[in-house]
């Protein structure tokens, strides 16, 4: 035992005198019961355990996640064409472009869309393939009216009441309440 770093306490009680009469700085002796180094890590089966719980977790709420936001974006494009539609409508009945008389209808609602909206491209009639659509399920005849495209990919398509608005454009899943909103034109508010 090296005395140099060794100190001797003087109150120290007399029958520990012996045991405890030097207190020496205990970083500078190593453990002489303890010669091996622990190491500390995880094993195999620890991380696997641990990857195969996080791999459970992730197959469980990623789906989940996937479809809410799905459900937002179709959401989001609601609003949008709402809100584009109302726009356009309200600036045609304020400048006097519209009258919405019954039997010119569609006649003003495609002057709306095609004076209000910004169009990127307009569909043939009966033709849907123009705008990458190929085919709207459950839908027939609705479709036979104009389509347009507008800017922000939303195809709208006017009918003798109102405009039908594929919210994610050629996109699917194109069905009726997902993806596929109809917008009814009244001169009243209900």
């Amino acid at each position: 035992m090296n005395f140099n770093s060794c100190s001797f306490q003087y109150n120290a009680p007399l029958y520990s005198m012996f045991l405890h009469a030097f207190s020496c700085n205990r970083s500078n002796h190593r453990n002489l019961f303890n010669t091996k180094r622990k190491h500390t890590a995880f094993t195999l089966a620890e991380t696997l355990v641990t990857l195969t719980i996080i791999g459970v977790i992730a197959a469980i709420t990623i789906p989940n996640l996937i479809s809410k936001y799905q459900k937002h974006t179709y959401v989001v494009g609601l609003k949008k064409a709402y809100s584009v539609l109302t726009n356009a409508f309200t600036m045609a009945v304020n400048e006097g472009d519209v009258t919405f008389k019954i039997g010119e209808t569609e006649d003003d609602i495609k002057a709306t869309i095609q004076r209000y909206l910004k169009i990127v491209k307009t569909c043939g009639t009966n033709n849907l393939s123009d705008c990458g659509v190929n085919n709207y399920p459950g839908y027939g005849s609705i479709w036979a009216s104009t389509s347009y495209i507008t800017e922000d990919g939303i195809i709208y398509t006017s009918t003798s009441t109102g405009i039908f608005a594929d919210v994610n454009g050629p996109k699917g899943p194109n069905k009726a309440g997902r993806d596929i909103f109809y917008f009814e034109i009244a001169q009243e508010e209900y």
